[in-house]
């Protein structure tokens, strides 16, 4: 009878928390983020998975804001990163990785609250200037639309 009485309570807190949980929790010292790698991502399908956390290195050359609100930047990658690189990067972005921060973590959103294609993380992931020495984490996919490697979306930017 006392384990009848205890099923309703505990399920409740089950689904609580089920419900409150967000699909990629927060980074942790490495940016890596535990959970899916591609939550709060538009159309996942169109990518292929290569690595759920990777890190990469070198100087951003430039970006622009996507129809999708993404925010695309190009890495020169430093010759340490330039593995990160296949055929299609060399052919189509001049030998730059693309990097994508998604809506749900760019600066100006609440944590918690939806944003197209997700809920916001409140990562704030800023992007850097033109020229600028990066650090990037997360997750390393292949566009298969497009045939070249990406970090997408990008989980954390440090610079220098």
């Amino acid at each position: 009878m006392r384990s009848s009485r205890l099923l309703p309570v505990s399920l409740g807190l089950i689904l609580s928390a089920m419900a409150a949980a967000p699909a990629a929790i927060a980074a942790g010292p490495s940016g890596c983020r535990r959970g899916n790698p591609m939550a709060n991502v538009r159309d996942p399908s169109r990518l292929r998975v290569v690595s759920s956390c990777a890190t990469a290195s070198g100087v951003v050359r430039g970006g622009d804001q996507q129809h999708d609100d993404d925010l695309d930047l190009f890495l020169t990658p430093d010759r340490g990163s330039a593995k990160l690189l296949n055929d299609g990067n060399r052919r189509n972005t001049r030998n730059a990785l693309l990097l994508e921060i998604v809506p749900a973590d760019q600066p100006g959103c609440r944590p918690g609250h939806p944003v197209r294609f997700g809920t916001c993380t409140g990562a704030n992931v800023r992007a850097p200037k033109a020229g600028t020495h990066v650090t990037v984490t997360g997750p390393y996919v292949l566009d298969k639309d497009h045939g070249w490697m990406e970090i997408h979306p990008v989980w954390r930017i440090t610079p220098g």
